[in-house]
C-alpha cells in the first residue's frame, strides 16, 4: 500500500515513500486526529479501495472492531501499523 514505484520514486534504505495511487493514508494519533508533519502516530487509511477485504469469514464483527475502530469513529481502517 505504501511503496516506491520502481523508476518512479527515489529511494533511500528504511523509507516508505509514497501510497500507491489511489491509496488515501493519515498518521493520526489515538483519537483520530491528524499528528503534524514528522511526528509519530498511527498509519490509518482515509477511503476505502477498490481491493479492500469487506469481512472476515463467519465474524463481520471481529473484522469491524479489528480494522474501524471505535476510537476512530468507525471512519478509518487502521492498517495495524504505527
Amino acid at each position: 500500500m505504501i511503496t516506491p514505484l520502481p523508476g518512479a520514486t527515489p529511494t533511500k534504505p528504511g523509507s516508505a515513500t509514497f501510497p500507491l495511487p489511489g491509496i488515501m493514508t493519515d498518521i493520526v494519533d489515538e483519537t483520530g486526529k491528524p499528528v503534524g508533519r514528522g511526528k509519530g502516530g498511527i498509519l490509518v487509511i482515509k477511503r476505502p479501495w477498490p481491493a479492500m477485504v469487506r469481512t472476515i469469514w463467519g465474524d463481520p464483527e471481529r473484522y469491524r472492531k479489528t480494522y474501524f475502530p471505535e476510537d476512530f469513529k468507525g471512519k478509518l481502517y487502521l492498517a495495524g501499523d504505527v
